[in-house]
């Protein structure tokens, strides 16, 4: 989000904010939201960004005007949030992880043979160098880990 509002004066860019109405019935459009101190505010602009959870989306928490037309409602309905999973390896000392970036991801060159655990996020530097790796699994394989818990998936 910085690199992006970069250009923008800070003034413009509302974060932490709760968007209760938005009316583009007009040329200039509404955001009716209130702060991170719940203090009720409008905004007014040609253009408005806004980013949400697809759950607000669906609850209707933000009532629009006009209603958002049919096809995006649609879309909306037919969308749905997946299950992500994650493992959290951490060594005391003495692992080194092979590499100093943040996300590293693992791809075969086999379509077919991807594996179930590709994604994986070092936090070490979060822990003062202390080897801490998280692991993500999502979709089917992470379906089929809920599905089957028992004291070795949750150890």
């Amino acid at each position: 989000v910085k690199h992006y509002a970069s250009s923008l004066p800070s003034d413009m860019i509302m974060l932490e904010s709760v968007v209760n109405n938005i009316n583009y019935e007009q040329e200039i459009i509404k955001v009716e939201y209130n702060d991170e101190k719940n203090l009720p505010h409008q905004i007014e602009g040609r253009n408005v960004i806004l980013t949400v959870p697809l759950g607000v989306l669906k609850e209707n928490a933000i009532q629009f005007q006009p209603q958002l037309p049919d096809s995006k409602l649609a879309a909306i309905e037919k969308l749905s949030m997946g299950t992500l999973d994650k493992c959290i390896f951490a060594w005391d000392e003495g692992t080194l992880l092979p590499w100093d970036v943040g996300w590293v991801q693992r791809i075969s060159n086999e379509i077919t043979d991807q594996g179930e655990w590709t994604e994986f996020y070092s936090l070490d530097h979060y822990f003062g160098g202390r080897p801490v790796l998280v692991g993500f699994v999502a979709g089917r394989s992470a379906e089929e880990i809920v599905e089957n818990v028992d004291d070795t998936t949750v150890a």
